[in-house]
């Protein structure tokens, strides 16, 4: 199934629920200003468009455990953007886990290119035999 296909029935999914669901709470469909309807189009566009559906769209051509382990640097990249654009502090607690998080994510990806150049070996070789 082509990316684009599945990435708008699961939006589509998402968002029939979320529908009935605000019908259900009584939460107001309409009743924004037009600064939280400008913040709710980022928010569409932002992570799901350039967020999910990128990855589903990079799933063609790169391990799925490789987009997995990137994915665990979007909270990262969420402290640094709050940290310039909003003028949040950052904890020492994020700062450490941020800093598992990275070495972790650089280990795997190390790991990884080393793997992918065995194989690359292996293949050579035995197209050379």
């Amino acid at each position: 199934m082509p990316s684009i296909i599945y990435s708008f029935a699961v939006f589509l999914i998402g968002g029939l629920v979320l529908f009935v669901y605000n019908i259900c709470t009584n939460v107001s469909l309409i009743q924004y200003d037009i600064k939280d309807w400008w913040i709710f189009l980022l928010l569409a566009l932002i992570p799901n468009i350039f967020g999910h559906a990128l990855f589903n769209w990079l799933l063609k051509y790169v391990d799925a455990t490789t987009i997995s382990m990137a994915i665990l640097g979007e909270p990262i990249g969420a402290i640094i953007l709050a940290y310039f654009l909003l003028g949040e502090m950052t904890t020492v607690s994020q700062l450490v886990g941020g800093m598992i998080v990275m070495i972790s994510v650089m280990i795997f990806l190390k790991y990884k290119a080393a793997e992918l150049e065995k194989v690359t070996a292996l293949q050579e070789k035995s197209n050379i035999s």
